[in-house]
């Protein structure tokens, strides 16, 4: 109903106002201004009514909602232009007296009439605004009451790792910065021995030791309250990324150095660091630890091939396969939800939507104009589907493919063009995290299957011929694959060791390190199948850069 008034109020404002602009413009002396004032009221009306029918008919382009704006801005326009050509048609008739017909028009009632509806539709729109503003705000309490329930508790900065990884990160040094070697590599392709490595590891002798430190104390926290998710401290990944490459390097160094139990605290102290962040249930948190478990992954295997053997001692046995990070997961995506339903309320609260979201970047005067015409048109939309994602996001799932589901849902509604725009733009590939999560839980069950097979070498002086003799001994039971469901982890005999690997994910879903993980026992195993791979790799990236620069 609110919306129809809006429209009979835009539309009696442009007819009206024309009426009155050509019925004042009769009055005037000088032919020119007689047909200048008409004629640029008519071309003003037919404007501001176009403007809603391009706006309309960009979201219908872009598949988006609200659709209805198209027909809604179309029907504005041509009811006003033909209005506008008839009112100007009948007002341009002349008789000898000049501009007769025009001139015998009441003017006070006219433009009376155009203020009533141009009063009764700023009074509609003022008073859908206040309406969403309101809903804003419940929404808003809403949503940060969910998020205090799913996210820990404060914790004293004595027991916060957070404080001294944010130390550690500004002393990173540009001496590892400027490593491109490390960097751009997957680390296995390089002699660990050489000056370089010697100098950055020096180099950085005290972030490593802020981040032992850090990785000591029990939990990680962001401390911030619940009232803006989008406003929270982010954790800066490429940081963690750094120290997770730092502690895989000092692992590899000391393992070439016969220091086995330096290099083993090292990557155990990288699975801390995992810890702190898997637990702490925002997507960016889940995405380093992530980080973090892969260069650790690739520390233990050149650990593992660079030693003569993992002796039994240094684990006990049987290695239990650790529990999946599935439900760590199902909570972060359940916070992703309610922080981006709250993000909505929060940015249709702001005096400057438009510039807050990110998406368009106005001026203030110009954002603080049209913030009310974005909270009574485009606002509604994404709140309903923000609404769509969290409802669908916040049922429980028990396994990786009924998530992939919920997602595969959210994805379809999308296409469609069930989404307001700003929900359509700030939705991420929520199908991508999911192969994280599932790469995440292959990698640590890899591990496992890694040090059982190390365990069972040291003691029968052999590799396993099958992967059941690890059980029940080295290995409480063999690791299932999170990418096949009811499989469970592979094992086969390759030149020169072992191939521990699990099926991965498939090319098609874009992720950038897709396809089957591999973890290499054995060093001929591990020079064959990582480190000549990573050779001839970085040897096409290098050729790449030098045709560039030519």
């Amino acid at each position: 109903m609110g919306y129809a008034i809006l429209w009979l109020s835009h539309l009696g404002f442009v007819l009206f106002l024309i009426s009155a602009v050509c019925a004042l413009a009769a009055r005037c002396q000088k032919s020119i201004w007689r047909k200048f004032w008409p004629v640029l009221a008519a071309i003003l009306g037919v404007l501001s009514t176009a403007v809603y029918g391009a706006f309309g008919g960009f979201f219908l382009k872009q598949n988006v909602q609200p659709k209805w704006l198209f027909w809604y801005g179309l029907a504005l326009f041509l009811v006003s232009l033909g209005g506008s050509v008839m009112i100007l048609r009948y007002s341009r008739k002349k008789d000898a007296s000049g501009n007769a017909l025009a001139r015998s028009w009441h003017r006070l009632p006219l433009t009376v009439a155009a203020l009533v509806f141009l009063l009764t539709y700023c009074s509609v729109i003022n008073a859908i605004d206040m309406r969403m503003l309101n809903r804003s705000t419940r929404i808003n309490l809403s949503a940060s009451a969910a998020l205090m329930n799913l996210l820990p508790a404060k914790l004293p900065d004595s027991l916060n790792a957070r404080l001294l990884y944010e130390q550690a990160a500004r002393f990173l040094g540009k001496e590892f910065k400027d490593a491109r070697w490390l960097t751009d590599s997957d680390k296995s392709d390089f002699d660990v021995t050489t000056h370089e490595v010697v100098e950055v590891l020096n180099a950085s002798q005290r972030v490593l030791k802020l981040v032992h430190e850090a990785a000591a104390l029990p939990d990680y926290g962001l401390n911030s309250d619940m009232s803006n998710f989008y406003r929270w401290p982010i954790p800066k990944y490429s940081n963690y990324r750094d120290f997770g490459r730092l502690l895989t390097l000092s692992a590899k160094v000391k393992a070439l150095n016969g220091d086995l139990n330096g290099a083993l605290e090292e990557l155990d102290t990288m699975k801390k660091m995992t810890s702190h962040f898997s637990k702490y249930p925002i997507l960016i948190s889940f995405m380093i630890s992530r980080a973090i478990d892969k260069e650790r992954m690739a520390g233990l295997e050149y650990v593992l091939a660079h030693t003569d053997a993992l002796t039994v001692d240094r684990r006990l046995l049987p290695i239990h396969v650790p529990n999946s990070v599935l439900p760590e997961f199902r909570r972060t995506i359940q916070v992703e939800a309610k922080g981006l339903l709250q993000g909505f309320a929060l940015l249709a609260g702001s005096e400057n939507p438009l510039s807050e979201s990110g998406v368009f970047q106005p001026t203030i005067s110009i954002d603080t104009i049209f913030a009310p015409f974005w909270r009574v048109y485009m606002l509604p939309s994404d709140l309903k589907s923000a609404y769509k994602i969290s409802k669908l996001m916040s049922r429980e799932a028990v396994s990786y493919e009924e998530i992939e589901d919920i997602f595969n849902k959210i994805n379809e509604s999308a296409e469609a063009g069930e989404f307001g725009i700003l929900t359509a733009i700030a939705t991420p590939a929520y199908l991508n995290y999911v192969v994280r999560a599932r790469q995440f839980d292959a990698q640590r069950n890899l591990e496992a299957l890694a040090l059982a097979v190390s365990a069972y070498r040291s003691d029968k002086g052999k590799y396993p011929l099958n992967i059941d003799y690890l059980v029940p001994k080295y290995l409480d039971r063999v690791p299932p694959d999170p990418f096949a469901a009811k499989q469970l982890l592979q094992m086969k005999a390759v030149s020169g060791g072992l191939d521990l690997f699990s099926k991965g994910s498939e090319a098609e879903n874009k992720v950038s390190d897709s396809g089957p993980i591999h973890f290499y026992i054995g060093m001929k195993a591990y020079d064959q199948f990582r480190v000549k791979p990573a050779q001839e790799e970085s040897r096409r990236i290098k050729e790449k850069r030098k045709k560039r620069k030519k």
